[in-house]
């Protein structure tokens, strides 16, 4: 598992170093707390899964560059999350079930 990126929130900045203090000696989990659009590219073609667990997500970009890389998107109902990835428990939207 991979986690990149910031956050704005010194709080939630400090809970993410603890977690990379704790999980980043082994080889199976990597926390970087840093921005690269090179890096993230990478990432998301190497990913089986994008992950974005927004409580509020009025557009949604992480989705949507997954998919096109070929990830499977795993979100939270709600916002632009909600109009571009459909559920494929959903039987009754199946032939558009991405997510």
């Amino acid at each position: 598992m991979v986690v990149l990126g910031k956050a704005s929130d010194g709080r939630v900045e400090r809970e993410f170093e603890a977690l990379a203090d704790m999980h980043n000696q082994g080889s199976s989990i990597r926390i970087l707390l840093m921005y690269s659009e090179e890096l993230s590219h990478m990432l998301y073609a190497a990913a089986d899964m994008v992950l974005v667990p927004s409580i509020y997500e009025p557009c949604g970009l992480a989705q949507m560059i997954g998919m096109r890389y070929g990830a499977v998107p795993v979100v939270r109902k709600t916002g632009g999350l909600a109009d571009t990835v459909f559920d494929m428990d959903d039987q009754s939207h199946a032939e558009i079930a991405n997510g």
